[in-house]
């Protein structure tokens, strides 16, 4: 009798289920569609660029992220990128202070130059090879602003890297400008005491020549000096000759460490300018243009009027030459984002294979809850 009453009573849902098929195709469809609603107002896509770089290290890539990520750099970049549209230009703007800014750049030790397609993303077992591409990865509910968007981490991640070079740069001019400036004027010092010393002999000997002619005749010949003990020396002729070189060089040692003085005073001028620039406000290339700038300045700091000036500017022009040509070489975007990105999250099947599935099982569920009532009205058990 009890085995009867189970029977009956596990065929009851499959009977009310039979008895509102057309319940559960609609309510299934229902429910499937809500999914597919629900599916496209939260699709969001997926952009990813390929940046060339100059081989890094992991710790050089670690700085050139944190740089990437300046308020400065990503700003400029911003409303560059997004012209005209201030909203997605106030999100972009947003990313400098997102706390998983790192996890948009995946660093590439090995890349197959036909195709641009990664080979290891991996970090190397040896730990001999370096870095020589960064992947970066965008995502939005937009299409072109996912592009733009890894576009964007491209370029602030080429901007950050020139920026942070800059600042090193001149930060170390200005401390080897500062101490080589003390180690010439020590230099120059002890060259006027040699001078000095050297002079003085120089009148010596010449009050000797002129004092005894006839030792003039042999040149090459040492003389004894009787108050020495018998000790032998050049004559006093062949001592001028040699005093009056060594004269001569120490003043052009002199003169060469007064021209250095004055090189590194006006390179001093010029990066104390630069010192004087808001960086945190700068992006990369405007901190460039700048530095670049200052140094074109030539009237300001003198630079017409002395040619040892003219070759202390074209030193740094071309020191600056060798940053642009780096970071503008350097750093090269390989491949750009397709003009389509793909869809995040699984495929669109996945996800028609999911919601039909999900309806189905929320439509059986509650036709059952619906209907699931004895003859009397009173819910029924199994």
């Amino acid at each position: 009798m009890a085995s009867e009453e189970a029977t009956v009573s596990l065929s009851r849902p499959w009977s009310i289920l039979a008895a509102h098929w057309l319940q559960v195709v609609l309510l299934t469809a229902a429910f499937a569609l809500a999914y597919a609603v629900m599916v496209w107002l939260n699709a969001s896509y997926v952009a990813k660029a390929i940046l060339r770089t100059p081989e890094l290290t992991v710790s050089e890539f670690k700085r050139v992220i944190e740089a990437a990520s300046d308020a400065a750099v990503i700003s400029e970049l911003a409303t560059r990128i997004f012209q005209g549209d201030d909203a997605r230009a106030s999100i972009a703007r947003d990313l400098a202070r997102d706390p998983l800014f790192d996890d948009h750049f995946i660093p590439i030790y090995t890349i197959s130059r036909s195709d641009l397609r990664e080979t290891s993303v991996a970090p190397p077992s040896s730990g001999q090879q370096q870095i020589v591409a960064v992947q970066t990865r965008a995502e939005s509910s937009d299409r072109a602003t996912a592009g733009r968007m890894a576009i964007l981490l491209a370029d602030a991640f080429a901007d950050g890297a020139l920026k942070g070079a800059l600042v090193e740069y001149v930060a170390a001019q200005r401390g080897a400008l500062a101490t080589s400036g003390q180690r010439l004027e020590a230099k120059i010092t002890g060259d006027r005491a040699s001078l000095a010393r050297v002079e003085t002999k120089l009148g010596e000997l010449q009050k000797l020549s002129a004092a005894y002619p006839q030792a003039s005749r042999g040149d090459g010949r040492q003389v004894v000096s009787v108050a020495d003990g018998g000790a032998r020396y050049l004559s006093p002729v062949t001592q001028l000759i040699g005093a009056s070189s060594d004269a001569i060089n120490i003043r052009d040692s002199i003169r060469e460490s007064e021209r250095k003085i004055r090189q590194g005073t006006w390179a001093s001028s010029v990066f104390d300018d630069a010192g004087k620039l808001n960086v945190t406000a700068l992006s990369g290339r405007i901190y460039m243009d700048q530095l670049e700038s200052i140094v074109r300045s030539a009237a300001m700091h003198g630079a017409d009027d002395d040619e040892a000036i003219r070759e202390a500017r074209s030193n740094i022009e071309a020191e600056l030459s060798v940053f642009r040509g780096r970071y503008a070489i350097g750093y090269t975007m390989l491949r750009a984002p397709p003009e389509r990105p793909s869809r995040a999250g699984p495929p669109l099947l996945a996800h028609a294979v999911g919601g039909i599935l999900t309806g189905l099982v929320l439509a059986l569920l509650l036709t059952l809850a619906l209907h699931w009532r004895t003859g009397s009205g009173e819910p029924a058990s199994l």
